[in-house]
């Protein structure tokens, strides 16, 4: 991401120097490294250009391009011309398990014929290099349907020439497709039952909506998804009304070691959503819609990753990590029974909004008895209007936590529904 909050605390820093995406553990245990003796007489050594600890990287296009750097943290000149290549890593089913066991995932290797390396040259003077690993995406789609599990790729560099070196792997995320009736199932995190589910994203549309449920971080609700598809009342009639494209995301459940697993999983969402527009409706605008303790996911989003968004939409949002206002369900599952205060404040969204924060929409219960709406929704309303972000925000006359359909003119000051779909209308793709 652009900013680390508090630099070493929180676990989402992501870098674009990648044509896919990265990310980094709090306090990551060590990986295991393949012994790769260095030649006597080699006078270079390539290494990954990583932040951190990074090592579990995204495919968001079907040819994976990587940067590298001298294993001294220089930035890379070549001294001559240097031919080199991605290489499938030293025992690699080996490092698939450690992965798994250190970091509760459940990775099976990418199998042989569904991926090829391309050699580069890398110029005499360059500064910078591209290895591509490319995707055979039809034969990786079969091959989830036979294992059921996301797949990984362990990739180290193969340089070819004597007075070079490599040091060090990564792994390779590549996603699986599964087409279910109208709906597109994507298949890219650590654990099976994480995913993503597209909604009308067949033919051309306005703009693609990465839509966070609740379940305090815990259990994520099926009525929050199955609202998508719902009658009158559902995302569906919404994302056909508005001529949108939804994406919903069913997050990895937080370890308290691994909290970023749901952060780390919309990212690397809303990297598919926006890699493969012009597959999936052509649409150049992109918003995230979260939903009480997925309005945290979002929000989280909107104030590290602004660039990536052009609007937000939250629905009595979780937002901050504080003891005051937090939903204590919801903070306990993410960070744990005794979380820091400086994890609280680099958690507490409300604290890290900036002048370029996209454009929000805010609809909350006034007697929500959750958590306190003055300490979240309102309190980030603040935040981004101090900062000169447009908001609009409506409260009801409520007091059950997300009962939207009960957010009508009758209860508030607008229908609900008919007010965020003017919102999302805002917000439309140039030509269309």
């Amino acid at each position: 991401m652009k900013k680390e909050l508090l630099s070493g605390v929180i676990a989402i820093a992501m870098t674009m120097a990648f044509v896919g995406c990265g990310k980094e553990n709090k306090n990551p245990e060590p990986e295991p490294t393949p012994e790769e003796p260095t030649p006597a007489n080699a006078n270079t050594v390539l290494s990954f250009k990583m932040e951190g600890n990074r090592t579990l990287m995204l495919s968001a296009e079907r040819e994976f391009e990587v940067a590298l750097t001298k294993n001294t943290g220089e930035d890379f000149s070549a001294e001559e011309d240097i031919t080199c290549s991605l290489a499938l890593a030293d025992n690699p089913q080996s490092l698939v398990n450690a992965y798994n066991s250190q970091k509760k995932a459940a990775f099976a290797l990418l199998p042989e014929g569904t991926y090829s390396f391309e050699a580069s040259t890398i110029a005499k003077g360059a500064k910078g290099a591209s290895l591509k690993l490319k995707l055979n995406q039809a034969e990786i789609d079969k091959a989830f349907i036979a294992s059921q599990k996301p797949f990984v790729l362990p990739v180290k560099i193969a340089p070819g020439n004597e007075v070079v070196s490599s040091k060090g792997y990564i792994y390779v995320v590549c996603p699986a497709y599964e087409e279910e009736g109208d709906n597109l199932i994507i298949h890219y995190s650590r654990e099976p039952e994480a995913k993503g589910v597209l909604y009308n994203y067949k033919g051309s549309v306005e703009r693609a909506v990465l839509l966070c449920p609740g379940g305090a971080y815990s259990d994520i609700p099926e009525n929050d998804i199955q609202w998508v598809v719902s009658g009158n009342n559902g995302f569906m009639n919404m994302a056909q009304a508005t001529n949108s494209m939804f994406a919903a995301l069913y997050y990895s459940y937080p370890h308290t070691k691994y909290y970023s697993h749901p952060f780390e999983d919309a990212y690397d969402l809303l990297s598919l959503v926006r890699a493969r527009k012009g597959e999936w409706g052509g649409y150049d605008k992109v918003g995230v819609w979260g939903m009480a303790s997925g309005g945290h996911i979002a929000t989280t989003l909107a104030v590290n990753v602004p660039e990536m968004l052009d609007f937000q939409v939250l629905m009595t949002p979780l937002v901050t990590m504080q003891k005051d206002g937090t939903q204590d369900g919801a903070c306990r599952s993410l960070l744990g029974d005794d979380p820091s205060q400086d994890l609280r404040d680099a958690l507490s969204n409300e604290k890290h909004t900036a002048a370029g924060n996209p454009p929000a929409y805010i609809a909350y219960a006034a007697n929500d008895q959750s958590f306190s709406m003055e300490k979240n929704a309102v309190a980030y309303e603040a935040a981004l209007k101090a900062n000169g972000v447009a908001v609009e925000i409506h409260s009801y006359n409520h007091n059950k936590h997300n009962q939207w359909w009960a957010w009508t003119a009758k209860t508030g000051d607008v229908d609900f529904q008919a007010s965020v779909k003017e919102f999302l209308k805002r917000f439309t793709t140039s030509g269309k």
